[in-house]
């Protein structure tokens, strides 16, 4: 059976330098690469801001540890995506034109976003919902972020394919 871990990317910090919470989750990636041996890791994000890489492909640097080779599993980038709607369109489409079914997936984000994921991937991608396995890395936010994550859960029951609201918001506060 394949095996394919999902790490969903965060925004870089205003410098470009990659965040800590994206750091978290690639380090539960490695660590569970240990335990389950995957065929593949997808790393998913864009370029949330001008001055930076995308969010997968400074993850790929951490991943290979700069030359260090601290991972071996194969990696595809997602790199098109500015949110976490898009983060889980795009994957698909990546492994559909690819022709890549997979057993198991295990999807890696925030504690804190995990309800609003599991939402998304059931409306969005329901063939893989009832095979992936939903993981929390450690947050970096403060506690009122878990009211921004229902806000935006909330949004997305009414504007999944992020026509109105969403494709308002996307536009003001990314990449600046």
């Amino acid at each position: 059976m394949i095996k394919i871990i999902i790490v969903h990317g965060e925004k870089t910090h205003r410098t470009g330098k990659i965040h800590e919470a994206y750091i978290e989750r690639l380090n539960k990636a490695l660590g569970l690469t240990q335990k389950i041996k995957p065929d593949l890791i997808v790393l998913t994000g864009g370029r949330t801001r001008e001055i930076a890489k995308s969010e997968a492909e400074l993850g790929k640097e951490y991943l290979e540890g700069k030359g260090k080779g601290k991972i071996k599993t194969p990696l595809l980038l997602e790199s098109r995506s500015r949110t976490t709607i898009e983060n889980i369109r795009f994957t698909k489409k990546i492994l559909e034109k690819n022709k890549i079914k997979a057993g198991e997936f295990f999807i890696i984000t925030s504690q804190k976003r995990i309800s609003r994921i599991k939402y998304l991937y059931k409306k969005i991608w329901p063939d893989i919902y009832k095979n992936s396995k939903f993981i929390g890395a450690r947050d970096f936010y403060p506690f009122w972020f878990s009211t921004y994550e229902w806000l935006s859960l909330l949004l997305d029951t009414f504007d999944i394919k992020e026509r109105f609201l969403l494709a308002f918001t996307k536009k003001m506060y990314r990449n600046n």
